[in-house]
């Protein structure tokens, strides 16, 4: 009798098992899709968001820790981006092909600097150090040497440094721009342009989402790379899915696609229990089975 109802319980637990194992043979991977994209893109391509060009630089994959990873960038242009920058006083900066001295007064609110040009000498030109003074060697046209004080050599050679004075609020030609000085105090100089500018925008990088289910007979791990990464352009917020290795598309649902990243995982949710059914099955069978066959007391 007991080995009799023991075999029930065994025949029981194998249909269950059985029942689990179909299930998580013919159960598809669980993914998630945006229909309608507003773009679908590749490497290369060009798409526009309200007047704003973006180019495709780069839709890649690679495998990162065995995970599965894909990414994408693009690159747009600001036409009107704002740049700056400080000069130090007494600092060297490069201006018009030259070099060139920021000098600032020592005056408690300054309202005006002298950029004055620095005249490099040639690299055949010998000076040498006398009680604190520098000096350019000549040779005269009787063979014999001169020493030449520094400053006396290059008003010789390139005439008085060309100087030029920028007030507050003035302009000069700086980088191919017309370029305005903002600030000027005892230390420093700002001034401010504007120029095109080129930047990057990345479309962040897929999650793997991963589920096992049962192919050929075996247990078989598979991985969706989730996108879901949102992403500002031109004032607008999109999120990011690939659907292959290749090809990225954007949404300005982001609500929607999350809601379908939420039904994945409540579906691995349900495919672990599966698995758990299936475990637990095979487990009381075995169990049972061992029992029946112990021997009466």
């Amino acid at each position: 009798m007991q080995k009799r109802t023991t075999t029930l319980y065994v025949a029981f637990f194998l249909l269950v098992a059985t029942a689990a194992f179909t299930v998580l043979s013919v159960t598809a991977q669980p993914t998630a899709s945006i229909e309608n994209p507003d773009y679908t893109v590749t490497e290369g391509d060009q798409f526009s968001v309200d007047g704003q060009t973006y180019n495709v630089t780069d839709v890649s994959a690679r495998i990162s820790k065995g995970e599965l990873v894909r990414s994408a960038t693009a690159k747009w242009v600001n036409a009107s981006a704002r740049y700056t920058e400080t000069w130090a006083n007494n600092s060297t900066i490069s201006y018009q092909n030259n070099s060139y001295r920021v000098l600032i007064p020592n005056q408690s609110k300054p309202s005006a600097v002298t950029l004055r040009e620095i005249q490099q000498l040639g690299n055949d030109t010998t000076t040498v150090e006398q009680e604190g003074q520098t000096f350019v060697i000549t040779n005269g046209s009787d063979g014999n040497r001169t020493l030449v004080p520094i400053k006396e050599y290059k008003r010789q050679q390139f005439g008085e440094p060309e100087t030029k004075r920028l007030t507050t609020g003035g302009t000069i030609q700086y980088k191919d721009n017309s370029t305005s000085v903002t600030n000027i105090t005892r230390d420093s100089v700002k001034i401010v342009w504007t120029a095109p500018r080129t930047n990057t925008v990345k479309f962040g990088e897929t999650t793997a989402v991963k589920t096992t289910l049962i192919r050929g007979g075996v247990p078989t791990e598979m991985q969706f790379p989730a996108g879901g990464n949102n992403v500002t352009l031109n004032g607008k917020t999109y999120t990011s899915h690939y659907p292959n290795n290749s090809t990225l598309v954007l949404s300005d649902q982001p609500s929607k696609y999350q809601s379908a990243l939420n039904a994945v995982n409540h579906r691995n949710e349900r495919i672990a229990g599966i698995w758990g059914v299936l475990i637990l099955s095979m487990l009381a069978t075995i169990l049972l089975t061992g029992l029946a066959f112990l021997p009466n007391k």
